[in-house]
C-alpha cells in the first residue's frame, strides 16, 4: 500500500526486524528451557579464550548501553589463565542474559560494572573464575528474589515502564551454571540496584605459555591518565604484576 513512500516502508521493515528477533528469542528460550527440563542439554567443551569472550560480550553490550547513555565498565582482576576448556557458547549465553537484564532494568544515565576475577588456587589443573555484574538500576524486592529463578516469573512494578521478556533468562542461566558445576548468587534492593555473582571452574589448557608482552616490547614505564579514578587504579593494578612502573 505504501510502496511509493520509502520512509514509511523503511519504518515498517525496521519494526518487522525487531519483532522477528524478539519472536526468535522467545522460541529459543522456550526450546532451551524444554531441553534443560528434559535433561537433554549437553555441553560442548572446546578450547576457549576468556579474553576473547569478554571482548565479544563488550561489543554486544556496549552498543546497548550507548543507546541508553549508560556507563559500562569492565574490570579484569588477577587473570593468569586465559586459555581454558569450556562451552564458550553456553558461558556467553549465561553472561549475556545477566548483562542484558542489567541494561534493560537500569535507567538512562545509569552504571553497569562487569568484574572478572581469577580466584587463586594452590592445587589442581583448574582455574576458578568469579564473574560479577553490578548495576544501579531499579533492583528487585525481597519477595520476588525468592522466585527469580522460577520459569516465566516476572516482577511487575507499576512505577516502571514495562520491559519485554520471557521470564526464562534467569532460570536458563541458573540451570546452565549448575550444569557446569558452578554457582550463581544475587543481591538486590528495590530502587538501589542488583549484583549477580557467577563462580565457575574450568580446566586449564596444558600447553599455554606465559609471555610478558611488556618486557618483549622493552616497556618499563607507563603514564596513566583518565578522568575516572577507578579506571586509573584498575590499569595500575593490572600492570604492576608485569614489573611496570606506573
Amino acid at each position: 500500500r505504501h510502496y511509493k513512500n520509502p520512509d514509511k516502508v523503511r519504518n515498517y521493515a525496521e519494526k518487522i526486524v525487531v519483532s522477528s528477533q524478539h519472536l526468535l528469542s522467545l522460541i529459543n528460550d522456550v526450546l532451551d528451557m524444554s531441553k534443560i527440563e528434559a535433561g537433554k542439554t549437553v555441553l560442548n567443551i572446546t578450547n576457549t579464550n576468556i579474553a576473547e569472550l569478554v571482548e565479544e560480550l563488550d561489543m554486544i553490550i556496549r552498543s546497548q548501553t550507548r543507546e541508553k547513555r549508560q556507563e559500562f565498565m569492565i574490570h579484569v582482576h588477577r587473570i593468569e589463565t586465559e586459555e581454558v576448556e569450556a562451552d564458550k557458547l553456553r558461558l556467553k549465553q549465561i553472561l549475556l542474559n545477566i548483562l542484558s537484564n542489567a541494561v534493560k532494568y537500569t535507567p538512562k544515565g545509569g552504571k553497569i560494572v562487569f568484574d572478572i576475577t581469577e580466584v587463586p588456587k594452590k592445587k589442581g589443573n583448574f582455574a576458578q573464575y568469579q564473574f560479577r555484574i553490578s548495576d544501579n538500576g531499579q533492583g528487585m524486592g525481597e519477595e520476588y528474589l525468592k522466585n527469580l529463578f522460577d520459569p516465566f516469573s516476572r516482577e511487575v512494578q507499576s512505577t516502571v515502564n514495562p520491559v519485554s521478556g520471557t521470564g526464562l533468562g534467569m532460570p536458563i542461566a541458573k540451570s546452565l551454571v549448575e550444569l557446569m558445576g558452578g554457582s550463581i548468587h544475587v543481591e538486590s534492593k528495590l530502587g538501589k540496584g542488583t549484583t549477580f555473582e557467577v563462580i565457575l571452574n574450568f580446566r586449564k589448557i596444558k600447553y599455554q605459555e606465559k609471555v610478558n608482552w611488556w618486557k618483549l616490547q622493552k616497556i618499563s614505564q607507563v603514564l596513566v591518565v583518565d578522568d575516572e579514578s577507578e579506571s586509573g587504579r584498575y590499569i595500575m593494578d593490572t600492570l604492576h604484576p608485569f614489573g611496570i612502573d606506573v
